[in-house]
């Protein structure tokens, strides 16, 4: 089992992800596999979001490239946003912890078809039920949490 755990900040769950393209421009495209490059992000866990999303700005900034449009419903109604396709990862260690050392591995999981958010201040990731789901979650009432993934 992988699982990352930590403390709780300011009641949320906050901690560093990866994220990965899952599909190359056609210029940058090459003709043998190679790992992609992984883009550590800040990521905000969202019980109440069926989706993940992504900033717009780390969206740009991972290179992404738009998979056409996504209705998602939010406080406002039903909202058009562009989808992206990528992989989220999580470095994780023995300990649990998800603080990157010589000890820590990434996991990545299968791709997601995510939809962009607006740029935040305190994450670039907002992590919906659709990866949540894949593991067990738990919040306790003394301000930890851990996020178990198969």
């Amino acid at each position: 089992m992988r699982t990352v755990s930590g403390k709780l900040d300011g009641g949320r769950v906050i901690v560093d992800v990866g994220i990965q393209p899952t599909l190359s421009a056609p210029s940058t495209a090459v003709s043998s596999w190679e790992m992609p490059e992984i883009h550590p992000y800040r990521w905000l866990l969202d019980t109440g979001a069926q989706r993940t999303c992504i900033t717009r700005s780390a969206a740009k900034k991972v290179g992404l490239l738009p998979r056409g449009k996504i209705r998602l419903g939010n406080i406002h109604g039903v909202e058009i946003h562009t989808a992206y396709s990528f992989a989220v990862g999580f470095w994780v260690s023995s300990t649990g912890l998800s603080q990157v050392d010589a000890e820590t591995t990434y996991y990545a999981l299968d791709p997601v078809m995510g939809a962009d958010l607006k740029d935040m201040e305190d994450f670039d990731i907002l992590i919906g039920m659709d990866i949540i789901a894949r593991g067990d979650l738990s919040i306790r009432r003394n301000g930890t949490f851990e996020f178990t993934l198969p």
